[in-house]
């Protein structure tokens, strides 16, 4: 079993532990980012995730609650992905602005110590590059960036969708600079199997290295991938789920038919939203100490997952089957 629990330390002390569950927040996810911003960060308590892009359009840092213990500030590359492909395809009518590594280097530059950020390297949709030339750019980032966790987002290379599992083992011994390895999970394969077979090999071979740095799986943060990248070796995970659906027994819900037939038809949809946020992040807080509790357990007790029991069992199963010798 690869799930585990792991101290995230900055300047010699522990900061945040994994798993660690962190919602996201995204100008591509509502039509105010600041107003946004400033709702969200009044009710979060722990890890955030928001975009570089944003941070340099918007300010939004300074809206952050104080009680916020670690901020990520993301690539800015989902932002710009967002409206380049919009855009490209012609489905939707979005501002497209300029992104590129002198804003995200002006973004993450003179960033306060407290509370504690996660600086993640530049990223853009049109950009490829050989897996060793972004090694060697996000190290030269780093150079300028002291007094931050330092996270190196591995992209494909070329013009591939996916990233080539085997090149990343090949430059493992790179990634000894970074604090933490992060991946897309649309990157890791086309089913969910696939991309926990990539998770559980990298994972596999980290460890047998001897390599113990964190895997954080971008967009996986919802009531059903979650555990099953955490069982596969993820030990972090992101998403703007949490901000559109409804979490709810094991489910995750699209909230504009959900929450009326929970709240009543006559509840104000504003209302309905601010309560599933609230509802969302304890669901997103108690799914955490479970996956805790099933990690410290020598045997695995599917049962915590309740109606999910199952269901998690069988692929964790066939996860096994499909990488025998790994686990």
């Amino acid at each position: 079993m690869l799930a585990r629990k792991l101290p995230i330390e900055l300047d010699g002390n522990i900061v945040e532990t994994t798993p660690m569950l962190v919602p996201s927040l995204s100008s591509r996810a509502t039509d105010n980012i600041v107003n946004a911003t400033e709702v969200i960060g009044s009710i979060i308590s722990g890890p955030i995730l928001l975009s570089a892009y944003d941070q340099y359009y918007a300010n939004i840092l300074p809206k952050i609650s104080s009680s916020c213990t670690l901020i990520f500030i993301d690539s800015g590359g989902y932002e710009c992905s967002i409206g380049y492909k919009a855009s490209k395809y012609n489905l939707y009518n979005l501002d497209l602005r300029e992104w590129n590594e002198k804003c995200h280097l002006s973004a993450i530059e003179n960033l306060e110590k407290k509370p504690p950020k996660v600086i993640i390297n530049f990223d853009h949709p049109t950009l490829r590059r050989p897996l060793e030339e972004q090694i060697d750019r996000a190290k030269d980032l780093f150079k300028k960036n002291n007094g931050h966790l330092r996270e190196f987002l591995i992209k494909p290379e070329d013009k591939c969708e996916l990233i080539d599992v085997e090149k990343v083992i090949q430059n493992l011994k790179s990634f000894t600079s970074f604090d933490i390895i992060g991946i897309i999970e649309k990157e890791l394969g086309p089913t969910i199997l696939d991309r926990m077979v990539s998770i559980a090999t990298i994972r596999s071979e980290m460890d047998r290295r001897k390599i113990s740095k964190p895997l954080h799986v971008f967009g996986s943060l919802d009531t059903i991938t979650t555990p099953l990248y955490y069982f596969a070796g993820a030990d972090i995970f992101d998403g703007l789920a949490w901000s559109r659906y409804i979490f709810h027994d094991g489910k995750t819900l699209y909230r504009d038919s959900f929450g009326p037939s929970s709240k009543g038809i006559h509840v104000n949809i504003n209302n309905i939203l601010l309560s599933s946020l609230i509802d969302n992040f304890s669901y997103i807080t108690e799914l955490k100490l479970e996956l805790e509790q099933f990690a410290s357990t020598e045997e695995k007790d599917f049962g915590i997952y309740g109606k999910n029991e199952s269901f998690f069992k069988k692929s964790y199963i066939q996860l096994q089957q499909k990488i025998e010798g790994y686990i």
